[in-house]
């Protein structure tokens, strides 16, 4: 990868406290973010009741939301600052 094109997909369990880090490309799409989680963190513990993240298009475009909900898990928006998230991927 080029330099500075690296980010990092952190997703935490909230009831665990259980942090997965997984480095992508600053353009990763919508679909290989999907892939991504389900490599990093479904394959390892199953799929999730319930996905709350940020409002990146990544996560809230319609074919995201409809892929989801084919597997029982609901999805949840929360605003920046929000405190439900208690900052814990900061």
């Amino acid at each position: 990868m080029e330099p500075g094109s690296l980010r990092v997909l952190v997703v935490v369990d909230f009831s665990t406290k259980m942090a997965h880090f997984a480095p992508c490309r600053v353009t990763i799409t919508a679909e290989e973010t999907t892939k991504l989680f389900i490599s990093t963190v479904v394959r390892l513990h199953g799929l999730p009741s319930a996905i709350i993240s940020d409002r990146d298009p990544k996560f809230t475009s319609k074919l995201r939301q409809e892929t989801w909900e084919q597997y029982g898990t609901r999805l949840q928006f929360l605003f920046a600052y929000h405190p439900q998230t208690d900052r814990q991927t900061e």
